[in-house]
């Protein structure tokens, strides 16, 4: 399985946050189209004045807000109907059920929805840290 890479808006939000973790792709000139692969992993989001934008996994921006940021972003299954299973996110900071959200993104996509609870988490940081 391919992991899934995350969108632009998303990787925008990371940086704005502090995410500087090596990683193999990047948006090239801050542009949402122009999107590039390199040979090694390297720290595209090094200072903010770059034109280069990190573009991480969506995995790899989970264990980000989970280890330097405090905070768990989970994506599960809610219900299983006859059109198939949904989902939703569900995100946490510090442990803390007072700053959370519930049935965040419910949707069909496993992937989908759990673009939504990072978009989410990132947007909460703001609000919270």
């Amino acid at each position: 399985m391919k992991e899934k890479l995350i969108t632009f808006e998303i990787a925008k939000l990371a940086k704005e946050k502090g995410f500087n973790w090596p990683v193999n792709f990047y948006w090239y000139n801050n542009k949402p189209n122009d999107w590039h692969e390199s040979d090694n992993d390297y720290l595209f989001n090094e200072n903010e004045e770059s034109d280069h934008i990190s573009r991480p996994t969506q995995s790899l921006l989970q264990k980000w807000l989970r280890e330097v940021k405090n905070c768990d972003v989970l994506t599960q299954i809610n219900t299983i109907d006859m059109t198939g299973p949904k989902y939703y996110a569900h995100v946490s900071f510090d442990r803390n059920p007072l700053i959370h959200s519930d049935m965040t993104g419910y949707g069909d996509s496993y992937e989908a929805v759990f673009e939504v609870g990072l978009l989410l988490a990132l947007q909460i940081l703001n609000e919270t840290k």
